[in-house]
């Protein structure tokens, strides 16, 4: 839900600028869905293979360890197979890009991210560094990325500030609820296994600090989204705001929300910050095509 609300706020980018692709989109949304898929099963294959998060697992002191069982095999095949398809969806995204060198880059990004989280012998997840890597990927990397595929696609201008700017403001805005849903998370996974919080960021700042800083996230990404409205003067920007205000709304819910939750809600609340996410960015994608400027695509299906 997290890359499928990126993909869609850079489509909704896109379209407000009247730059939208569905073609390009479609590749983005599922080169993004299976580069998570790969990541988050080759992080939980290492976590049970090479047992770096130095949390006691019972399988681990009942008996001994056996790495190939079927389960560490599935999760490496899985993340396998994924990291394949996503080479060959980037590839697609490399050929539709009018200026390919970018998007070389932005993979970059992504796999060096990657590595510093959960492949390197002193993995980063867990430390501080993961909030800021969940902001950079799910926030500027994949909305800029997105937005860009699409407006560079048939524009005689590929780097124009007038089509590019929705996407400087909207990445960082929605990279902020990618944060939240980082906190909920690991917050309710320190609750529910408290040998978890010898690793989790959220049950350092206890729930007090993860309630304000879910709140601060929240409203910096409304007051970023509010003043990119009508700093870039988008067309009807009382209406462009609307994702904004209702991500805020129910951001503000749940961070109020985890403040008495047992371990039961704090479940609830983790899937409903990812709702909330995804919601703000298919909302926008939908608002935005229709208050955008009209559709220059020479495409007559696609």
């Amino acid at each position: 839900m997290m890359g499928a609300a990126s993909v869609f706020a850079g489509t909704g980018v896109a379209a407000i600028r009247g730059k939208m692709e569905l073609l390009s989109a479609s590749v983005c949304l599922l080169a993004v869905i299976f580069g998570q898929l790969a990541a988050n099963l080759g992080h939980y294959y290492l976590e049970l293979s090479r047992h770096y998060d130095n949390v006691p697992l019972p399988p681990l002191h009942e008996k001994k360890w056996v790495g190939d069982t079927l389960g560490v095999r599935v999760l490496r095949e899985g993340s396998v197979a994924c990291i394949i398809i996503t080479a060959m969806l980037s590839f697609a995204v490399i050929i539709m890009a009018k200026d390919a060198w970018w998007v070389f880059i932005v993979g970059a990004v992504i796999i060096i991210s990657n590595l510093l989280m959960s492949y390197t012998r002193r993995p980063l997840f867990g430390t501080p560094w993961v909030l800021f890597f969940t902001w950079l990927i799910f926030g500027p990397i994949t909305v800029i990325g997105t937005a860009l595929v699409q407006i560079q696609y048939e524009s005689p201008v590929a780097w124009r500030l007038f089509d590019i700017a929705p996407a400087l403001y909207m990445g960082p805005a929605l990279g902020l609820l990618a944060v939240n849903v980082h906190l909920v998370y690991s917050y309710s996974m320190s609750e529910i296994d408290p040998r978890s919080k010898l690793y989790s960021t959220a049950a350092r700042l206890g729930r007090k600090g993860v309630e304000w800083l879910m709140f601060v996230n929240g409203l910096i990404m409304l007051v970023v989204t509010f003043f990119m409205a009508f700093h870039l003067d988008l067309p009807h920007s009382e209406l462009a705001i609307v994702p904004a205000f209702l991500a805020f709304a129910f951001n503000t819910y749940i961070s109020l929300r985890i403040h008495r939750a047992m371990i039961g809600e704090l479940v609830h609340l983790n899937m409903l910050v990812k709702i909330n996410m995804l919601l703000t960015g298919l909302l926008t994608l939908i608002l935005w095509i229709q208050i955008g400027a009209p559709d220059n695509s020479v495409r007559i299906i696609f």
